[in-house]
């Protein structure tokens, strides 16, 4: 099998379900008082697998891009694009926001 021909589309969709899953059945409930020693294997590989989405997206858009000058229909191609970029990007902003400790993105002024 080619590495260029796996869906990775498919795979990532995939191991984010088996990442989520895992991790709802494996960690401990949030009031609970109990420290989990299988939470950093969790974390480890969703920090693996959120690069390699990254990796995957990044390909992906370049390969999208490039692509511009031969295709046909150049302005609903281009307005696409434009719609999955903005919505990947305003996908990834939701995400920072709401992963973000709230210390960052509302800083206190401490002076008196």
């Amino acid at each position: 099998m080619k590495i260029t021909s796996i869906r990775w589309g498919l795979v990532l969709c995939c191991g984010w379900f088996l990442i989520l899953v895992s991790a709802a059945i494996i960690l401990p409930p949030i009031d609970s008082r109990a420290v989990s020693g299988s939470a950093v294997p969790i974390l480890a590989i969703t920090a693996v697998w959120l690069l390699l989405t990254l990796v995957v997206l990044a390909s992906y858009f370049h390969r999208a891009w490039k692509r511009v000058p031969m295709v046909s229909n150049k302005r609903t191609y281009v307005a696409w694009l434009i719609f999955e970029t903005a919505c990947v990007f305003a996908s990834v902003c939701s995400l920072v926001w709401l992963l973000a400790p709230i210390c960052v993105i509302n800083p206190r002024d401490k002076t008196p």
